[in-house]
């Protein structure tokens, strides 16, 4: 095989209570990518939104480094990379592209490695965004559904099967974000044990809910008293507020995606008041938005050829 042409969905991490555990697979949008054995190493810009052409500016390049490294790779590669997942929204774009390269890299040279391994290289290009490196976002990108990290060291993955029920919408403010990295610092460095026992509390419902197909109760646990509300106050989640109640209101949970701004509502498929409940989000906005109507990937990355 000298080269393979692959999709990797959009996610969305954290999902209220879940910082750096959860993540949630996204059927639209998603990205393309062809990884090609060349003479030369090379990044190309092939898609709506640029990105950068260097290996150390990518995300790609720490997961080339590592895997060059420990597999004793010498080839180049040209990665050509049709960007549909916009930087910056919260939606995983940086992970696209690092675990796109983790899973070609392995298929081009057939390393035969499993889920976490995977996981675990892709996650190295997360350094070039957050500054260190992280998996709610790469591991439901390359396994699909809801996935739960359970272990650190050695990394172990819970992946569940989402329910063909989960109804995802996506809430895009054109504005950008601040950095991922800026968005880590304004973190309290301790909480109170109340907050804690709540986050627990809705971290555990909402596993239980993934698990039973409950998506009442999905709805219900996207809640988080530690996390969104610093960045809230640090001014980085304009609207999450309104859209929550809003949300509630009709049956659906909502959460920032990752660390915004794009904000994720989860509820069950065919609502009736569905319509009702995006004209009222349409109403909280007066700068540029996008609805979108995403639904839940249960296949992650797939080879497109």
């Amino acid at each position: 095989m000298q080269s393979i042409r692959i999709s990797a969905p959009a996610t969305s991490a954290n999902l209220g209570s879940g910082f750096d555990i959860c993540g949630l697979a996204l059927a639209n949008p998603s990205d393309e990518m062809e990884v090609s054995i060349s003479d030369a190493d090379a990044v190309r810009s092939a898609g709506r939104y640029a990105v950068p052409e260097e290996l150390e500016g990518n995300s790609c390049g720490p997961v080339i480094k590592a895997m060059r490294k420990d597999f004793g790779i010498r080839e180049c590669l040209e990665i050509t990379i049709d960007k549909r997942i916009r930087p910056g929204s919260g939606l995983g774009s940086s992970a696209a592209s690092a675990a796109g390269a983790a899973y070609s890299i392995d298929r081009l040279f057939g390393l035969g490695l499993g889920a976490e391994q995977l996981v675990h290289y892709a996650s190295l290009g997360e350094k070039v965004s957050a500054g260190v490196p992280h998996v709610d976002n790469v591991a439901p990108c390359i396994l699909g559904g809801f996935t739960v990290v359970v272990g650190m060291n050695p990394l172990r993955i819970k992946r569940i099967q989402a329910s063909d029920a989960l109804e995802a919408i996506i809430v895009l403010p054109e504005h950008g974000k601040a950095s991922t990295k800026t968005a880590r610092e304004v973190l309290p460095g301790t909480v109170s044990r109340e907050d804690s026992q709540y986050n627990l509390r809705c971290l555990s419902s909402l596993i239980c809910s993934m698990l039973d197909g409950d998506m009442e109760g999905v709805a219900a646990a996207m809640d988080d008293r530690i996390v969104e509300p610093a960045r809230e106050r640090a001014g980085l989640l304009p609207h999450l507020h309104e859209i929550r109640d809003a949300g509630r209101r009709f049956g659906y949970g909502v959460a920032a995606s990752g660390a915004g701004p794009a904000i994720l509502l989860l509820g069950r498929k065919g609502s009736g008041e569905k319509e009702s409940l995006l004209s009222e989000i349409d109403g909280l906005f007066k700068e540029e938005h996008k609805i979108i109507a995403s639904g839940v990937s249960n296949r992650g990355i797939m080879p497109l050829d």
